[in-house]
Protein backbone atom coordinates (compact mmCIF):
# COMPACT_ATOMS: atom_id res chain seq x y z
CA UNK A 1 0.00 0.00 0.00
CA UNK A 2 2.74 2.38 0.65
CA UNK A 3 4.58 2.01 -1.97
CA UNK A 4 1.47 2.32 -4.32
CA UNK A 5 0.65 5.74 -2.60
CA UNK A 6 4.32 6.46 -3.20
CA UNK A 7 3.82 5.69 -6.68
CA UNK A 8 0.49 7.81 -7.03
CA UNK A 9 1.88 11.16 -5.12
CA UNK A 10 4.62 11.03 -7.14
CA UNK A 11 2.60 10.55 -10.30
CA UNK A 12 0.31 13.29 -9.29
CA UNK A 13 2.56 15.84 -8.23
CA UNK A 14 4.49 15.64 -12.15
CA UNK A 15 1.57 15.33 -14.11
CA UNK A 16 0.92 18.58 -15.89
CA UNK A 17 -3.10 17.77 -16.10
CA UNK A 18 -3.67 19.12 -12.76
CA UNK A 19 -1.18 20.92 -10.65
CA UNK A 20 -1.23 19.55 -6.44
CA UNK A 21 0.28 20.54 -3.58
CA UNK A 22 2.34 18.11 -1.62
CA UNK A 23 -0.81 17.78 0.96
CA UNK A 24 -2.99 17.03 -1.98
CA UNK A 25 -0.63 14.72 -3.90
CA UNK A 26 0.02 12.87 -0.48
CA UNK A 27 -3.88 12.54 0.71
CA UNK A 28 -4.21 11.12 -2.97
CA UNK A 29 -1.87 8.76 -3.15
CA UNK A 30 -2.98 6.73 -0.18
CA UNK A 31 -6.69 7.29 -1.88
CA UNK A 32 -4.93 5.75 -4.76
CA UNK A 33 -3.33 2.91 -2.89
CA UNK A 34 -7.01 1.74 -2.03
CA UNK A 35 -7.71 0.99 -5.46
CA UNK A 36 -4.38 -0.56 -6.72
CA UNK A 37 -4.05 -2.87 -4.34
CA UNK A 38 -6.77 -4.79 -5.55
CA UNK A 39 -5.53 -4.75 -9.06
CA UNK A 40 -2.29 -5.81 -8.28
CA UNK A 41 -3.27 -8.82 -6.34
CA UNK A 42 -5.83 -9.46 -9.08
CA UNK A 43 -2.94 -9.79 -11.96
CA UNK A 44 -0.96 -11.97 -9.39
CA UNK A 45 -3.53 -14.23 -8.84
CA UNK A 46 -4.49 -14.50 -12.68
CA UNK A 47 -0.53 -14.66 -13.51
CA UNK A 48 -0.24 -17.58 -10.20
CA UNK A 49 -3.04 -19.38 -12.40
CA UNK A 50 -1.81 -19.43 -15.85
CA UNK A 51 1.45 -20.53 -14.14
CA UNK A 52 0.04 -23.58 -12.35
CA UNK A 53 -1.95 -24.09 -16.02
CA UNK A 54 1.13 -24.14 -18.08
CA UNK A 55 3.15 -26.04 -15.49
CA UNK A 56 0.51 -28.55 -15.16
CA UNK A 57 0.23 -28.67 -19.62
CA UNK A 58 4.20 -29.42 -19.52
CA UNK A 59 5.24 -31.23 -16.78
CA UNK A 60 1.96 -33.71 -15.92
CA UNK A 61 1.53 -32.56 -12.76
CA UNK A 62 5.25 -31.39 -11.85
CA UNK A 63 3.97 -27.33 -11.65
CA UNK A 64 6.31 -26.51 -9.40
CA UNK A 65 9.87 -28.26 -10.63
CA UNK A 66 12.08 -25.41 -11.40
CA UNK A 67 13.14 -25.93 -15.61
CA UNK A 68 9.52 -26.37 -15.29
CA UNK A 69 8.92 -22.63 -14.26
CA UNK A 70 11.33 -21.55 -16.61
CA UNK A 71 9.88 -22.72 -19.27
CA UNK A 72 6.66 -21.40 -17.90
CA UNK A 73 8.26 -18.02 -17.61
CA UNK A 74 9.92 -17.84 -20.98
CA UNK A 75 6.45 -18.44 -22.52
CA UNK A 76 5.09 -16.01 -20.32
CA UNK A 77 7.11 -13.36 -20.96
CA UNK A 78 6.07 -11.71 -24.51
CA UNK A 79 2.44 -12.01 -22.88
CA UNK A 80 3.72 -10.24 -19.90
CA UNK A 81 5.48 -7.52 -21.65
CA UNK A 82 2.67 -6.76 -23.90
CA UNK A 83 -0.10 -6.34 -20.78
CA UNK A 84 2.77 -4.52 -19.22
CA UNK A 85 2.56 -1.93 -21.45
CA UNK A 86 -1.33 -2.02 -22.34
CA UNK A 87 -1.80 -1.31 -18.11
CA UNK A 88 0.93 1.53 -17.93
CA UNK A 89 -1.18 4.06 -16.94
CA UNK A 90 -3.62 2.66 -14.26
CA UNK A 91 -1.21 4.92 -11.41
CA UNK A 92 -2.08 8.16 -13.30
CA UNK A 93 -5.90 6.99 -14.33
CA UNK A 94 -6.35 6.61 -10.69
CA UNK A 95 -4.13 9.41 -9.05
CA UNK A 96 -4.75 12.15 -11.98
CA UNK A 97 -8.40 10.95 -13.12
CA UNK A 98 -9.44 10.30 -9.89
CA UNK A 99 -11.43 6.75 -10.83
CA UNK A 100 -11.40 4.86 -8.28
CA UNK A 101 -13.19 1.61 -9.56
CA UNK A 102 -11.25 -1.05 -9.95
CA UNK A 103 -12.62 -2.80 -13.30
CA UNK A 104 -13.22 0.65 -14.87
CA UNK A 105 -9.43 1.86 -13.95
CA UNK A 106 -8.76 -1.44 -16.10
CA UNK A 107 -11.28 -0.74 -18.70
CA UNK A 108 -9.85 2.76 -19.09
CA UNK A 109 -6.29 1.73 -19.71
CA UNK A 110 -6.75 -0.99 -22.03
CA UNK A 111 -8.79 1.66 -24.18
CA UNK A 112 -6.20 4.36 -24.08
CA UNK A 113 -3.59 1.97 -25.13
CA UNK A 114 -5.42 0.40 -27.77
CA UNK A 115 -2.77 0.52 -30.49
CA UNK A 116 0.38 2.27 -28.71
CA UNK A 117 1.88 -0.98 -26.89
CA UNK A 118 4.67 -0.92 -29.04
CA UNK A 119 5.32 2.86 -28.73
CA UNK A 120 5.19 2.24 -25.46
CA UNK A 121 7.63 -0.54 -24.84
CA UNK A 122 10.14 1.10 -26.48
CA UNK A 123 9.47 3.96 -23.89
CA UNK A 124 10.02 1.62 -21.27
CA UNK A 125 12.97 -0.62 -22.54
CA UNK A 126 14.84 2.91 -22.54
CA UNK A 127 13.52 3.91 -19.53
CA UNK A 128 14.83 0.49 -17.91
CA UNK A 129 18.01 1.01 -19.48
CA UNK A 130 18.46 4.65 -17.65
CA UNK A 131 17.23 2.87 -14.39
CA UNK A 132 20.01 -0.04 -14.94
CA UNK A 133 22.67 2.34 -15.75
CA UNK A 134 22.03 4.33 -11.96
CA UNK A 135 22.19 1.78 -10.05
CA UNK A 136 25.16 0.04 -11.89
CA UNK A 137 27.70 2.36 -10.06
CA UNK A 138 26.87 1.15 -6.47
CA UNK A 139 26.46 -2.40 -7.48
CA UNK A 140 29.73 -2.00 -9.04
CA UNK A 141 30.98 -0.50 -5.97
CA UNK A 142 29.62 -3.06 -3.60
CA UNK A 143 30.68 -6.08 -5.96
CA UNK A 144 34.39 -4.82 -6.24
CA UNK A 145 34.75 -4.39 -2.19
CA UNK A 146 34.63 -8.06 -2.13
CA UNK A 147 38.02 -8.37 -3.78
CA UNK A 148 39.17 -5.20 -1.88
CA UNK A 149 41.03 -5.47 1.59
CA UNK A 150 40.42 -4.48 4.72
CA UNK A 151 38.64 -1.54 5.96
CA UNK A 152 39.15 -0.09 2.34
CA UNK A 153 36.42 -3.14 1.45
CA UNK A 154 34.15 -1.37 4.60
CA UNK A 155 34.57 1.92 3.01
CA UNK A 156 33.62 0.98 -0.40
CA UNK A 157 30.59 -1.17 0.80
CA UNK A 158 29.08 1.47 2.91
CA UNK A 159 29.66 3.95 0.26
CA UNK A 160 28.12 2.05 -2.26
CA UNK A 161 25.39 1.08 -0.01
CA UNK A 162 24.61 4.73 1.27
CA UNK A 163 24.56 5.66 -2.60
CA UNK A 164 21.72 3.44 -3.49
CA UNK A 165 19.53 5.47 -1.32
CA UNK A 166 19.63 8.59 -3.65
CA UNK A 167 19.78 6.81 -6.28
CA UNK A 168 16.56 4.72 -5.67
CA UNK A 169 14.71 8.29 -4.75
CA UNK A 170 16.04 9.25 -8.56
CA UNK A 171 14.68 5.98 -9.90
CA UNK A 172 11.35 6.55 -8.12
CA UNK A 173 11.11 10.36 -9.76
CA UNK A 174 11.95 9.05 -13.16
CA UNK A 175 9.81 6.31 -13.13
CA UNK A 176 6.74 8.37 -11.93
CA UNK A 177 7.95 11.10 -14.61
CA UNK A 178 7.46 8.81 -17.15
CA UNK A 179 4.23 7.73 -16.04
CA UNK A 180 3.10 11.00 -16.12
CA UNK A 181 4.43 11.78 -19.46
CA UNK A 182 2.89 8.65 -21.23
CA UNK A 183 -0.55 9.16 -19.54
CA UNK A 184 -0.46 12.92 -21.02
CA UNK A 185 0.94 11.77 -24.45
CA UNK A 186 -1.99 9.04 -24.96
CA UNK A 187 -4.37 10.09 -22.78
CA UNK A 188 -7.90 11.63 -25.25
CA UNK A 189 -8.66 14.07 -21.69
CA UNK A 190 -9.05 17.86 -22.90
CA UNK A 191 -6.23 19.30 -20.48
CA UNK A 192 -7.37 22.45 -20.76
CA UNK A 193 -10.97 21.22 -20.41
CA UNK A 194 -9.83 19.36 -16.62
CA UNK A 195 -8.26 22.82 -15.75
CA UNK A 196 -10.96 24.81 -15.64
CA UNK A 197 -12.63 21.58 -13.73
CA UNK A 198 -10.41 21.66 -10.96
CA UNK A 199 -10.03 25.60 -10.55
Amino acid sequence: MLIFSQNASLVSMVSHIEKLAFGEAVARGFRASVTLLPIFLGFLLLQFIVLLIIGFVFSGGAMFDPAVTRVANLILFPFLAYFGCRFVPLVPIVAVEKVYNPIKVVDRAWEMTSGKALGIFVVLVVASLVTFALFAVPTFMISAAEGAAGGASNFVTIMGVLLTFPILWIVMSFISAIMASLHEEITDFDVERLADVFE
